[in-house]
């Protein structure tokens, strides 16, 4: 049986069919019941083929729910019981998903080729899958500029940086929403025009503030979307917004000697009229005048919290959007090192209700860290390999189809990196 879940939601109904016979629906189809096939691959796990029909486009990105009955001897039997987390998706979500399901390997229903790898889909049908699919690739990247000549020049230099190799990996990827941290006015710089090359290449850009030594800005393609609204939010300047409504817990704002900010728009997507609010930030690491030496103090890492948590309570205050995309470097390690204030950091986003893409994808990539280390004269991620920095947080209104670390190594002959970052990226589906 599937139905919308909103009429399981809106009406507090239980996944029954007497519930269901007892709802309103559209044109009086309560339910559509399915003549399945069951498949037995192995052991006791059934695969079960379904058809819904007659679906309008406009309801590809909706909620249905699902569940299994079966009848014996004229009496009806639950399958399973029902969990809207593990029954219910939309039809975008499971095109996308089945686009992504690829295997290293040409064998089983692995059989047709698709970019070095297999898919259980013959080239047809992977175009008709895509016609379902209502996603946005989304990408962040630190790209580690500064004043640098691109070849390990003066300043605070970092082997091999070349922002332009950074651009060619972003062209590579062609995110429809790219988060960027760490620009400044060397950015677009001779020999760099890296923000010139991806207005050339159809981006837009929102500006951050350029009166920071560096700032986090979006990008998005001009083609896809239609810009709603856009601005910069300082964390200092939030503060004194929520004075009242969001403590501090014991954060020192004025160690944020830099202006640490977030850059946001709101885009419509000009595909399905969903509004996403997109925001790129990059949290606190420590003072820099005088230098605190170790980012990953206590009172650090409570500046960084209360920072993310002046940010969600501005979203809260938002309205006109479908999903939140969040993108960044958080300076602070997922895994917890440092006595684990690198997760509670993370979880200040987990515990208000946001998802991170990493571990909530369908598809999972490279989900290794995004930092890379020096030595040996070379730039070399296995050094830091479990470091991860960056970020994609997605709120109610999206799933996450796929994710990944983008690991090239296209600068120094492929030995080195362009950044000390690398960029990550997501496909996100917008329900």
């Amino acid at each position: 049986l599937i139905t919308p879940t909103d009429y399981l939601t809106a009406n507090s109904l239980a996944f029954t069919k007497a519930a269901l016979d007892g709802c309103g629906a559209i044109s009086g189809a309560k339910y559509v019941k399915i003549q399945a096939t069951t498949i037995l691959p192995d052991g006791d796990d059934y695969k079960i083929n379904c058809v819904l029909s007659n679906v309008l486009p406009a309801n590809y990105s909706r909620s249905f729910s699902a569940i299994t009955y079966v009848e014996v001897n004229g009496d009806t039997y639950y399958y399973s019981l029902y969990d809207e987390a593990l029954n219910a998706r939309s039809i975008a979500y499971i095109a996308e998903a089945a686009l992504l399901d690829l295997s290293d390997t040409q064998e089983d229903e692995y059989q047709n080729a698709v970019d070095g790898k297999y898919s259980p889909y013959t080239s047809a049908q992977r175009t008709i899958l895509s016609g379902f699919c209502r996603s946005v690739t989304v990408m962040s990247y630190n790209v580690e500029v500064y004043g640098h000549d691109g070849n390990g020049g003066s300043g605070d230099a970092w082997d091999g940086r070349n922002p332009a190799k950074s651009m060619e990996i972003i062209l590579g990827v062609s995110p429809d929403i790219l988060g960027l941290q760490e620009v400044n006015a060397h950015l677009n710089d001779n020999p760099y025009y890296c923000i010139t090359t991806l207005i050339n290449n159809g981006y837009t850009r929102i500006q951050g503030d350029t009166g920071t030594s560096n700032w986090p800005e979006l990008y998005y393609k001009t083609a896809r979307f239609t810009k709603l609204g856009s601005g910069y939010k300082r964390y200092s300047a939030l503060k004194t917004t929520y004075s009242s409504t969001v403590p501090d817990n014991g954060a020192d704002m004025d160690r944020d000697q830099q202006g640490r900010l977030f850059t946001w728009a709101k885009l419509q997507d000009n595909q399905t009229g969903r509004v996403i609010l997109a925001i790129s930030t990059h949290l606190h690491f420590r003072k820099q005048n005088p230098n605190d030496g170790d980012g990953y103090k206590d009172e650090n890492a409570a500046v960084r919290r209360y920072e993310i948590r002046l940010m969600l309570a501005w979203i809260a205050d938002q309205t006109g959007y479908d999903a939140v995309v969040i993108v960044g470097d958080m300076n602070d390690d997922y895994q917890g090192r440092e006595g684990g204030r690198g997760r509670t950091t993370i979880e200040t986003y987990l515990n208000a209700g946001y998802k991170n893409a990493r571990d909530y994808a369908a598809v999972q990539g490279d989900i290794g860290g995004t930092l890379n280390g020096k030595g040996e004269g070379e730039v070399k991620r296995s050094l830091r390999n479990a470091w991860i920095y960056d970020y994609i947080f997605t709120g109610e209104g999206a799933s996450v189809a796929y994710y990944s670390v983008v690991d090239q190594k296209i600068d120094n002959n492929g030995t080195s990196y362009p950044s000390d970052h690398l960029p990550i990226m997501a496909t996100i589906v917008i329900d």
